[in-house]
């Protein structure tokens, strides 16, 4: 959760129609600068069974979302009843988005992306829940992303997508 520029440039690949899952990998060849505070990131994996195959199979489909710490789960409910978590297709349409986090700190707070955008920003307390009731067009992606009041990333899932065309 360090790399904005990587986090944009996802967002924009994401915007232009590539359904992308974001996994997060460490690369370090040195000691970090003592004035960067230590954070790692891992991915959460939301899979149907604690198996290999089956976590693969979820992060394949973005049944994930990575972290620092706190814990952030995504999901969508549509009017029709279909239901999604973070990395699904939902037809465009009417829905309503439901994040809940744990672990978060003093003065986070909790960006609702869209295309890229930042939608809504919301400050939050270490643990909650927030939901919006959205219509989505074709071709639209949403996420959520916890940072901290330096805008520093602690947490982002993987989208929920809406509409035909995600390949």
């Amino acid at each position: 959760p360090f790399n904005e520029e990587g986090l944009q440039q996802y967002y924009l690949w994401l915007t232009l129609g590539n359904k992308l899952v974001c996994t997060s990998g460490t690369d370090i060849h040195r000691e970090p600068p003592a004035n960067i505070p230590r954070r790692v990131g891992f991915n959460v994996v939301h899979s149907e069974e604690l198996s290999e195959q089956a976590i693969l199979d979820a992060i394949r489909k973005g049944h994930s979302y990575v972290s620092a710490g706190p814990e952030l789960i995504f999901s969508a409910d549509m009017a029709s009843g279909e239901k999604a978590i973070c990395g699904d297709i939902l037809p465009a349409g009417e829905a309503t988005l439901l994040v809940k986090w744990t672990d978060a700190h003093q003065d986070d707070v909790l960006r609702l992306i869209v295309n890229g955008k930042v939608k809504e920003e919301l400050p939050v307390a270490l643990a909650g829940e927030q939901s919006w009731s959205l219509t989505f067009e074709e071709m639209t992606w949403c996420t959520v992303e916890l940072r901290d009041e330096q805008h520093n990333l602690w947490a982002v899932s993987n989208p929920i997508f809406f509409g035909n065309g995600w390949t």
